[in-house]
């Protein structure tokens, strides 16, 4: 410590006032931000990415992308829990038992498709990001643009 205290007689020292400083390039945070939805948060609080409207933008896309992903996921589940169910029962009652085993076969593997799709555009952002290119996700670039503007 440098010897200096505050008015409450505490002591004191520059590197606690000092702000946080990533140092990172803004394609380097948008990067990471499109990897886990953490470093798209900090993108958003922390000096100088929060005063980047391409920071801002890439952070609030990153969040939406995987906003969409986990509603999707859990949409996707809950209508495949609900038809899946609907087509058993009724398979169930003419004594059929195969349908129902390839309906939820095919219902796995459209959700095994969509998940790799998913997993490819969540690696296209992240690499495009750190190329310094923009990426922009039809629908959702629209949004993520209104939101990061600063009025």
């Amino acid at each position: 410590m440098n010897g200096e205290k505050n008015q409450e007689g505490m002591a004191t020292s520059a590197a606690a006032a000092a702000p946080v400083n990533l140092s990172l390039s803004a394609n380097a945070m948008a990067a990471i931000g499109y990897f886990c939805g953490l470093g798209a948060i900090v993108a958003l609080v922390l000096e100088p990415y929060k005063d980047n409207e391409e920071s801002r933008f890439h952070a609030i896309q990153a969040l939406l992308f995987q906003g969409v992903w986990i509603a999707g996921n859990v949409a996707f589940g809950i209508c495949s829990f609900i038809v899946g169910t609907v087509v058993a029962l009724a398979f169930s009652a003419l004594n059929v038992s195969i349908v129902p085993r390839l309906f939820a076969g095919s219902l796995g593997m459209l959700s095994a498709l969509l998940g790799l799709g998913m997993l490819a555009m969540w690696v296209y952002l992240i690499v495009a990001a750190a190329n310094g290119k923009n990426p922009q996700i039809p629908k959702l670039a629209k949004y993520a643009r209104q939101f990061s503007r600063k009025n």
